[in-house]
């Protein structure tokens, strides 16, 4: 195998991921942590106390 196959090779490995990140469905960004729900009644007010 010489030089300008793997040249080659390389060229559309790399073209390929690229092409990969541009029409992937996360465009948004990547979240990282759960959403699930379960949110421990964290979302209600704290009542101060006066």
């Amino acid at each position: 195998m010489n030089k300008h196959n793997v040249l080659l090779a390389l060229v559309f490995l790399f073209g390929g991921i690229i092409i990969g990140f541009l029409i992937a469905p996360i465009k948004k960004g990547i979240s990282i942590g759960n959403n699930s729900g379960n949110n421990n009644g964290n979302n209600y007010p704290i009542k101060k106390s006066e």
